[in-house]
């Protein structure tokens, strides 16, 4: 059984799942990623710098730690 998959203009499909770019800046670097499903849905606003910052639903900000702190790569 395979996993449905779609490209779409901004994105794609995969599964229940759909990637979206929604915003971007292309003078300040940033972008905005939607990711959704049908249960519910969260934005990522990812920086030129590499921070992301996390939205629920509700548009509320979820709090996230660095993975790699202090390192590059």
């Amino acid at each position: 059984m395979s996993i449905y998959f779609n490209e779409t203009r901004f994105g794609f499909d995969y599964g229940d799942a759909r990637v979206t770019r929604t915003y971007s800046d292309e003078k300040k670097g940033w972008v905005v990623l939607a990711i959704g499903t049908s249960k519910t849905n969260l934005q990522i606003k990812v920086a030129k710098t590499g921070v992301m910052t996390l939205y629920n639903w509700k548009g509320e900000r979820l709090s996230v730690e660095p993975v790699n702190k202090g390192r590059k790569g």
